[in-house]
């Protein structure tokens, strides 16, 4: 979840846990085969951490304007700000 333009600077980037286990929750963001996950699935940003790059070995989903745009109100919902 971490800005593209940081993500050269930085040691870490910000994560969210991805799960089959679908509780149907606003802070949550459905993912699937057309984003590029192996089955369906949702982003859980109740679950967001900070993960050291150097542990990342390639980028599975890279979410669309559209998807990009449910993630902001998930995680405006998730830290109540």
């Amino acid at each position: 979840m971490t800005r593209s333009a940081a993500i050269p600077v930085l040691n870490g980037v910000l994560a969210a846990r991805v799960t089959r286990t679908i509780r149907s929750i606003p802070t949550e963001v459905s993912l699937g085969p057309g984003d590029g996950m192996p089955s369906e699935c949702v982003a859980s940003f109740d679950n967001l951490r900070g993960v050291p790059k150097a542990s990342l070995t390639g980028r599975i989903c890279a979410l669309e304007p559209a998807r990009l745009v449910e993630a902001c109100a998930a995680l405006h919902i998730a830290v109540d700000c």
